[in-house]
């Protein structure tokens, strides 16, 4: 379930690249299941590493669709005077259920 794609972004005041502060990004799966094709809205970002997000219009897609295991976080730094990440949609193969 896509609201259970937890995005989490922290500027990094002290890295600075090219006038644009570097920003940590976590990407967390609280779902039970895996969770495949996770698809971020990006816009305006230019992605070096394909591997990690490769770009789709104004999307990304994370691990070229590869999924995110229940629990597992995916981390990444970028560059940009905003943050832009936010989950456009995610395929799972079974129903997930949040903790309780």
């Amino acid at each position: 379930m896509l609201s259970q794609v937890i995005i989490l972004q922290i500027q990094q005041r002290r890295s600075v690249i090219h006038g644009k502060f570097q920003w940590h990004v976590s990407i967390l799966n609280t779902c039970r299941c895996a969770q495949s094709q996770i698809l971020l809205a990006c816009n305006g970002l230019k992605p070096i590493d394909q591997t990690i997000l490769k770009k789709q219009g104004n999307n990304c897609l994370l691990f070229n669709g590869n999924p995110l295991a229940y629990n597992n976080t995916a981390r990444f730094f970028y560059a940009s005077a905003k943050s832009i990440f936010a989950p456009i949609s995610s395929v799972t193969t079974t129903p997930c259920f949040s903790k309780k």
